[in-house]
């Protein structure tokens, strides 16, 4: 039976209450109970941790006419009848259909489900038979473009269905299209039918063949579609590709003859953005290429991409993406049926007992019940009988004609919650109508069906929190009231304090700051003197250095204060109303005056080392423990951890599921690997466990080897099982080719998951054990034992007693591992992170290390020896003593226990060992536990003590506890019935089996993961965890369900995933889980405000010079490959001329610039050819860009494609191009120096460390990739390395469509076990600055990376590191010269180096042993650099200025770790020599080792430095403001202001804050972060009043009247992390008092060294000027004057009177009036590039005046800096003309400066 999503939503959120009651269990009864009355839950009871459900009702598409009426039209073609999956369309299929035929740009805007397919198929298919039968040579009629191969894929399976037998080609070009027509298997004959090729489909699914098989119309390979004669009618492809078909000469052949009757972009709502900008483009050159720019019909498709409120929103893009007008563009929404709906009769009255009658319902319809049953249910809900037959079929019909389920049905076209639709449906029916009324008619709604269809579709929308941050308040005495988030406990009035719980006990604290608060004495110290000479301390902040203190109001074992019995508790007195504390118990707050009595609470003693933490628990005196410089309490805050909640929520999901199914939507790749690998792990131990309890429950007793041999049996039969289980086994030692191999590896990781089964520490709570499943027995302990009877005559005690006593003391050695595992001694020897079973994923990282027993310890011994008797009392020699063994017989009756333990070898002598098998020092003659001594039984139920609350399976003797230190007793405990961990042992739970579905998955595990998620037969994969770009995902038919692991950006991203989920009739549920911070918060608070929010239209900007001038590149290659075509105008040899260059400067790979033969070239390759032949047809070229860039250009947008701009681009083509290939040329070099450095050192050691051995095989692969010799097999994606037109594209000379040219790029090697092979992981700056520092973890492909080796010579000219003054306190950095000295105490120096290249060492694999993913602080602060293009100032009121400047470089600086010491130092410790690095929070010991270790390798000390980063940006700034708040508020304003008013989105600007170093205002910053700028700032200054006026007005009109900020105000998900600075108010009383206009102030004039057209006196204008600069002064030249203007005494011919060498040098002698003085000009990288006719002429013009009025003049290429002997030659030159002969030739014979 479907789904139904009221039953299917209510076990889920059941399921989750009793999991977060599970993981959060209070030991103290008043905290418990409050706990379970606020988790009481369920689809009508309210819960604080759901909001919802929101139902709507998916409608009935209203039908349209039938394809025949079409077809009869002429409209459609008549064979489109006979392959139309049905007789009809949809409606808004028909209108969509006529607009197309009618010539109409057609925007389809229609649900998920909806056939927007159809609408542009149906044409496409139409006009290619109508091109058939009228014999038209091929050609491409239609274009499709997806923005997902997945899609396309997803699409050419349906056109194989439908054209196969039809004779239209059709054909996908994507990254992975075959090269050739052989490689192409199973092409059926020529003339064979549509039926023949489904019947050959069917035999090969049911043979279970995963080969394709293609209709012979399919145009497999690229050779085809190249072929003439051979293009498809139907072409489907990407951006990315479409652009290479344009550029590339290869493919020329393919679009002759094309028509391109009809152009589609599929989802177009992701063409948003740079992409969207790009792709409006490449739509203008596509069209002016096939000469159809009038002709092509465009449509694009999405279900998110117009407002039926505002379609003209949408039309306004449709005019700028495809170029056309608004009178000619349609937009197609959806309509539906209405006239099913035949309501007769009165409303039905009320049900009596409508909550038990909901009860009924849910149980019959979820047994699929009987007729009576149901029939009966339906009377006492409204009086109507049903009559005899089919109950679903009846039911479905009365329903129909029910006024009440009519009335539901209306009302549910939006979302609403059953609150809301019962106040309506009672202001229409005029009674009551309670919830539990309104689910019984979904329900039955949901299950009454005809023809597979239902009368309701129900989509429940649910949005689900985890416990946000439990607090305590006191609002009555000393009892403490639980409220489960701080925001919930606002309306009590009464201050609130975090609560935490022993992990081990339950035991619960409270989490306070304090002012001057210290507790290291006697009693608590600090704090401030009150009236009656006694102490109080105020509440503080971490912020404001409060001191962190712990507090609790009793422990749990105390019935009042007379039991509390702890020396580290002191009494203090809280207030309820402020939280302030005292020391006496005082009528008065001294903090706020309050009068209520004070609650009394006990506070904690200090811990020397880590004060304000909890070092060991009051109760169960379970310790902390630390890790480098962090430390590990034994409490965790009663707050969600999110990554195990949304496996719970999935779990329920996929278990209760009809399709088991789940897309799990996060918006970060981080959180998706982290989600994936986690959950993966969890799924499985859980499974295992639950094979493990399954056999137990068969066998009852079990050796450790029969347990690990039975789970080994089972897999061997279940290989689908064993593949999802044991993943790392099948990758190591596949089966099919070493069975035996196989086996082995099976058996050693079954053994390590076994053991780790019965290691558990006391503070696990999910395990056999610690559930009370499986208690592990002793072979040999025997109560008839002497040793035993002997204990029982001293003792008194009982032998069983004794017996259990003793196994006791056991399983305390054995889960502290002292546990002996003869096979691969897993507790007795050191796993450290590079052994094979960490590696391949087997065992986690950070293992404990081995440890042994003694019965004494001896002096020497070391602390991997624990002793079982000594001169101080440890726990065994007190759990003895507690039998009542008296002191003087202790030592003789422990050694009889002990010798016992040896004879029966249950302790069994063991060597301990290192990682390299070498005994451990100090460690001799030690004992663990035998495992072959071991049984594993079946068991129910556990003992736990009344005080410690700690929990064991045995009855120990006199029922005592034998926790250290505690008095407590024992008493038995059944099975917990809310238990969740036992509800889902027990349940035979559906294996959750997630997937990680992001693009730092490699393309072909991407591609395989899909197939198995797709597949109806295959259970390999049922989640994917997967990243925005599955919200378009692929037509998988039945999905139920969808997860969001946090709340989408916008509501456009909220429908697309929901609407994954409910295609093809079936019902829906969309969960939504709200992470604790703050924008997922606002939207828990107010989900209608996603539900409901306004669907945007994409936006994109076509402003941007840098992103024009990528496409006027690739256009004036289109256009020179046409002209070196078979049908060029030009003649035979202009033609080979053409192509000879193109080949030549464009070769198929990179290898071309970069090798001769085997050998680096000498120079950079010479691209100089190209320029000559563009200059040569510079009219033709000219006149195409023309016809491109002109042609219904955007009125707004036509200055970025002047004239003179469109030119100047065409004639730096050739300069542009050589910039790239110099910087592959510096990378290739880099790396050849590298693998030298390091072949030089393996000489001398003889070999090279590990680190040092991974970088070499990274620079050696790229060289090897450079040359060609490195080919990923794997990769069948675009993005190919050597590719010289992906490179191109990737560099930034030609489009990227979206690739971030300045990225960082991370590189690792994925583990054999994981399969193999290498990571690259890009990052933009920006995110690389915060994510690739030593120390932060990477989370990719279930793997665990940490960036270690830092390529500090890649990319880097000037080996400079820049130093900096930081300010931790104020957040503000200022750039210093190194041996500066701090101003004060607050500064540090802080040296820094670029953000770059890193290499990344691989970890462990993702376990659920971390709650966490780890994300380390840092300490990002940025700083503007005096340097920027100039611009504008503007007035902005009486005492504001905004200014406006381009080109503005800002410097971001990582100075290091945030830690919560103060005189923590700043920076990360990494080796400036070798770039290898450590994180800056390992242990001391850690730190000093490197040190060490790289000082004695490399000769210099490793120093702790920061990174910055460069970033240049269009900006508006806002001086001086008084504080960040004013500063992100107003700038945020007039962000949120252009949005309503531009064509823009959000994330089209940044803002930002830049505190003063020496003041304490702010600079507020809003910048373009889009290379070139997209004009976005131009148009707001443009537009002020406008802005200024929607800014105001959406401040002014906050619906929630918020007092600061809010999501319906300026909260968004994209500022999340300054919510806290976002102020309203503090920006209308700023907007208010500057008004809405600006006026002209000044011009900002030009600072630095920058890249304009103005260029400032006495500097270098470019980088080839740096680099001429450097070299004049290597070589001993004095200092030239930059930039200085010559005046002509008249004007020339070519009308310029002056010009402006690059450098002067004045006359060596000035009294002679012959010499005027040395010119030298640097050609190729000013505005233009000296190559064009015109310039050409102009400079030769300019140069001769000068020689005939004295001047020297000497004028060098760019294309020279790297040619040696020619630089020699014009440093000859100079020196002649400055010094003379001698340093001449000085200079030609050492040439050090080059």
């Amino acid at each position: 039976m479907a789904l139904n999503p009221i039953v299917f939503t209510k076990k889920i959120i059941d399921s989750f209450l009793k999991y977060q009651l599970t993981s959060y269990p209070f030991e103290d009864a008043r905290l418990n109970k409050q706990m379970k009355e606020l988790l009481s839950g369920g689809v009508t009871k309210k819960t604080p941790l759901m909001q919802g459900p929101f139902v709507s009702l998916s409608q009935t598409f209203r039908q349209g006419c039938l394809v025949k009426e079409l077809c009869d039209e002429k409209i459609l073609h008549p064979h489109l009848q006979e392959i139309a999956p049905y007789p009809n369309v949809y409606g808004h299929q028909e209108k969509a259909i006529r607009a197309i035929h009618q010539g109409h740009t057609t925007l389809v805007s229609t649900g998920t489900g909806s056939g927007k397919s159809e609408c542009f198929l149906y044409p496409a298919i139409s006009k290619a038979l109508q091109l058939r039968d009228a014999g038209a040579p091929a050609g491409i009629s239609t274009v499709i473009v997806y923005p997902m191969n997945a899609l396309a894929e997803d699409q050419l399976g349906r056109l194989r269905d439908l054209l196969a037998g039809s004779g239209i080609t059709f054909g996908m070009y994507v990254g992975k299209t075959p090269d050739a027509q052989h490689g192409v298997p199973l092409i059926m004959p020529e003339h064979s039918s549509r039926k023949e090729y489904q019947d050959k489909v069917k035999k090969y699914q049911e043979e279970k063949r995963s080969e394709t098989v293609h209709p012979y119309e399919e145009v497999c390979s690229r050779e085809m579609m190249r072929t003439d004669g051979k293009q498809p009618r139907i072409l489907l492809t990407n951006v990315k590709q479409l652009e290479l078909l344009l550029t590339r000469g290869i493919d020329a052949e393919l679009f002759k003859n094309a028509t391109l009757d009809y152009l589609v972009f599929d989802e177009a709502h992701t063409f948003t953005g740079i992409i969207g900008s790009e792709s409006a483009c490449l739509i203008r050159r596509l069209k002016a290429f096939c000469g159809t720019p009038d002709h092509t019909v465009c449509i694009a498709t999405s279900a998110t991409i117009v407002d039926k409120d505002n379609p003209d929103a949408a039309r306004d893009f449709a005019c700028r993406f495809f170029g056309d007008v608004p009178s000619n563009v349609e937009c197609v929404t959806e309509e539906y049926q209405s006239d099913a709906w035949k309501p007769a009769g009165k409303y039905p009255p009320a049900p009596k007992n409508p909550d038990e009658l909901l009860q009924q319902t849910l149980a019959e319809i979820e047994k699929d019940a009987n007729t009576p049953a149901i029939k009966a249910i339906y009377s006492q809900l409204c009086g109507r009988m049903l009559p005899e037959g089919c109950w679903q079929e009846t039911l479905y019909d009365d329903l129909l004609t029910n006024p009440l389920a009519s009335e539901i049905n209306r009302i549910l076209a939006v979302p609403r919650s059953f609150v809301e639709l019962a106040d309506i449906i009672k202001n229409c029916i005029q009674r009551p109508v309670s919830e539990e009324e309104i689910i019984i008619y979904l329900v039955l709604g949901a299950a009454a069906q005809r023809n597979n269809r239902s009368v309701f579709r129900p989509v429940v929308h649910a949005f689900v929190r985890g416990v946000p941050g439990a607090v305590v308040t006191f609002p009555d005495g000393n009892e403490p009231k639980l409220w489960l988030s701080g925001d919930d406990a606002f309306v009590d009035t009464f201050f609130p304090l975090r609560i935490f719980t022993c992990s081990t006990c339950g035991q619960h604290y409270f989490i306070h700051f304090l002012k001057d608060f210290e507790f290291s004495g006697d009693k608590p110290g600090g704090g401030e003197m009150t009236e009656g000479n006694g102490i109080y301390w105020p509440k503080g902040t971490p912020e404001d250095g409060a001191r962190r203190v712990i507090l609790l109001d009793k422990p749990i074992y105390a019935k009042d204060e007379n039991d509390i019995e702890d020396d580290n508790l002191a009494p203090v007195y809280f207030c309820r109303h402020c939280g302030a504390l005292h020391e006496k118990n005082v009528a008065h707050c001294a903090g706020c005056g309050a009068v209520a009595p004070l609650v009394q609470l006990y506070v904690l003693h200090d811990s020397e080392k880590h004060p304000g933490y909890l070092t060991r628990c009051i109760s169960c005196k379970m310790q902390s423990h630390g890790l480098g410089s962090r430390v590990f309490e034994p409490v965790r805050e009663v707050r969600a951890v999110n990554v195990a909640d949304v496996h719970v929520l999935a779990q329920d999901i996929i278990h209760n599921a009809d399709r088991k199914r789940l897309l799990l939507f996060t918006d970060s790749r981080q959180d998706a690997a982290f989600q994936s690998g986690w959950m993966k792990d969890h799924a499985r131990r859980f499974r295992l466990r639950g094979m493990m309890a399954e056999i137990l429950k068969k066998k009852n007793k079990v050796s450790f080897g029969d347990m690990v041999y039975y789970l080994s049996e089972r897999f061997d039969a279940d290989e689908a099982l064993s593949r999802t289980l044991l993943p790392e086994v099948w990758s190591r030692e596949p089966k099919e080719s070493r069975p035996v191999a196989h086996e082995k590896e099976r058996e050693a990781y079954l053994t390590i998951q076994v053991l780790r089964e019965l290691t558990h520490t006391a503070r696990q709570c999910i395990g056999l054990e610690p559930w009370g499943r499986m208690k592990v027995s002793y072979v040999g302990l025997d109560t008839s034992s002497d040793f035993i009877q002997n204990l029982v005559a001293q003792t008194g005690c009982p032998p069983e007693d004794i017996k259990n006593g003793i196994e006791y003391i056991l399983d305390l050695l054995r889960r502290m591992r002292v546990l002996y595992e003869p096979n691969y001694k897993l507790c007795s020897k050191y796993f450290e992170d590079g052994h094979n079973f960490i590696q391949n994923g087997y065992m986690p990282g950070k293992n404990p290390p081995p440890r042994g027993i003694k019965f004494r310890r001896d002096n020497g011994d070391g602390g991997n020896v624990y002793a079982f008797f000594g001169s101080r009392q440890n726990q065994y020699m007190q759990i003895f003593q507690k039998w009542n063994v008296p002191a003087e017989h202790l030592e003789d009756v422990m050694q009889s226990v002990w010798n016992a333990l040896c004879e029966l070898d249950i302790l069994t002598s063991v060597t301990l060992l290192s990682q390299k098998e070498q005994p451990l020092p100090k460690c001799s003659g030690v004992y663990q536990i035998n495992l072959n001594k071991i049984y594993l039984e079946k068991n129910i139920g556990y003992w736990k003590c009344n005080h410690c609350s700690r929990r064991t399976l045995r009855r120990t003797p006199q029922d005592q506890c034998m926790a250290w230190r505690c008095n407590g007793e024992l008493r038995w405990i059944k099975e917990e019935p809310d238990n969740y961990d036992l509800q889902l042992l027990d349940g035979e739970y559906s294996l959750l089996r997630p997937e990680e579905h992001t693009a730092m998955v490699p393309q072909d595990k991407r591609d395989r993961i899909e197939n198995m998620f797709k597949s109806p037969k295959d259970n390999m994969v049922n989640t994917l965890v997967c990243t925005p770009t599955l919200e378009l995902g692929v037509d998988i038919g039945g999905l139920d369900c969808t997860l969001m692991r946090n709340v989408p950006p916008l509501p456009a991203n909220y429908w697309q995933r929901a609407g994954r989920a409910g295609r093809r009739n079936r019902m829906a549920v969309n969960i939504t889980y709200c992470r604790p911070v703050s924008y997922d918060k606002a939207y828990y608070d107010e989900p209608l405000k996603m539900l409901e929010g306004k669907v945007d239209p994409p936006a994109f900007n076509l402003q941007n010079y840098i992103l024009i001038e990528k496409h006027v590149h690739a256009t004036i290659l289109t256009c020179l490959n046409q002209l070196a075509g078979d049908n060029s105008v030009l003649p035979a040899d202009g033609r080979e001329k053409v192509r000879s260059v193109l080949k030549n400067v464009f070769p198929s790979l990179i290898t071309h610039y970069l090798f001769d033969g085997d050998n680096i070239k000498t120079a950079v390759f010479d691209v100089s050819s190209l320029q000559e032949i563009i200059e040569k047809h510079y009219g033709r070229i000219k006149q195409y860009v023309d016809e491109v860039f002109l042609y219904r250009w955007p009125e707004g947008d036509k200055d970025a494609v002047s004239d003179q701009a469109l030119a100047d681009i065409i004639h730096n083509t050739s300069a542009a191009l050589y910039v790239v290939v110099k910087r592959l040329y510096r990378r290739l070099h880099w790396a050849y120096d590298e693998v030298r450095r390091l072949n030089d050192k393996r000489l001398t050691p003889g070999t090279l460390q590990e680190d040092d051995q991974a970088h070499f095989r990274r620079c050696d692969n790229l060289i090897k990739k450079f040359k060609g010799q490195l080919v990923n097999k794997k990769k069948t994606d675009t993005v190919d390395e050597i590719n010289t037109f992906n490179v191109l594209s990737v560099e930034g000379f030609l489009p990227g469509y979206g690739m971030d040219t300045g990225s960082i790029k991370a590189t690792g090697e994925i583990p054999f076990s994981s399969g193999g092979g290498t990571l690259e992981l890009p990052r933009p700056t920006a995110v690389a600055l915060r994510e690739y520092v030593p120390g932060n973890l990477i989370y990719a492909n279930g793997q665990k990376f940490v960036p270690r080796q830092f390529m500090l010579a890649a990319g880097m000219e000037i080996d400079e590191k820049p130093s900096f003054l930081v300010d931790k306190e104020k957040g503000s950095v200022k750039e210093t010269a190194p041996s500066a000295d701090p101003a004060s105490g607050e500064e540090t120096v802080l040296k820094t180096i670029s953000v770059c290249d890193v290499e990344l060492a691989h970890q462990t694999q993702i376990s659920d042993e971390e709650e966490n993913r780890w994300q380390m602080p840092v300490m990002v602060y940025a700083i503007e650099k005096d340097r920027h293009n100039g611009g504008i100032s503007y007035l902005w009121g009486n005492d504001a200025k905004l200014d406006f400047r381009r080109n503005v470089y800002f410097c971001m600086v990582n100075a290091g770790a945030k830690n919560s010491k103060a005189d923590a130092p700043l920076g990360y410790p990494v080796c400036t020599i070798c770039g290898q690095s450590v994180s800056p929070m390992s242990s001391d010991a850690q730190l000093k080792s490197f040190m060490e270790r790289h000082t004695e390798r490399c000769g210099k000390t490793p120093e702790r430095i920061g990174f910055y980063a460069d970033i240049i940006a269009d900006a508006f700034m806002l001086p001086d403001r008084q504080n960040p708040k004013i500063a992100y508020s107003v700038m945020e304003a007039i962000r949120m202001g252009a949005v309503h008013v531009l064509d823009m989105h959000l994330q089209d600007l940044q803002v930002m804050a830049i505190p003063h170093f020496d003041d304490d205002k702010v600079d507020a910053y809003l910048y373009d972060p889009m290379p070139g700028g997209s004009g976005l700032l131009t148009q707001i200054i443009e537009k002020f009043q406008q802005v200024y006026e929607s800014a105001v007005s959406f401040l002014e009109n906050c619906s929630s009247g918020c007092e600061t900020s809010c999501i319906n105000c300026m909260q968004n998900y994209r500022n999340s992390f300054y919510h806290k600075y976002l102020d309203r108010h503090e920006a209308l009383e700023f907007l208010y008092d500057h008004g809405d206009s600006l006026k002209f102030g000044h011009e900002i004039p030009p600072i630095g060294n920058t890249s304009s057209l103005t260029v400032p006196l006495g500097e270098p204008a470019n980088k080839a000027e740096q680099r001429l600069q450097v070299m004049l002064k290597k070589a001993g030249f004095m200092d030239g004057e930059w930039q200085k203007q010559i005046k002509f005494k008249h004007k020339l011919n070519c009308k310029f009177g002056s010009t402006t060498p690059d450098v002067f040098y004045p006359p060596q002698d000035p009294d002679d009036e012959m010499e005027k003085g040395l010119c030298i000009y640097l050609d190729g990288m000013s505005e233009g590039i000296h190559g064009n006719p015109q310039a050409q002429e102009r400079d030769r013009i300019i140069r001769d005046q000068l020689m005939n009025d004295g001047y020297e003049v000497i004028s060098i290429t760019m294309i020279e800096l790297d040619d040696k002997k020619a630089m020699v030659g014009y440093f000859r030159q100079i020196a002649r003309f400055l010094v003379g002969r001698d340093l001449a030739r000085k200079i030609a014979d050492d040439t050090k400066w080059f």
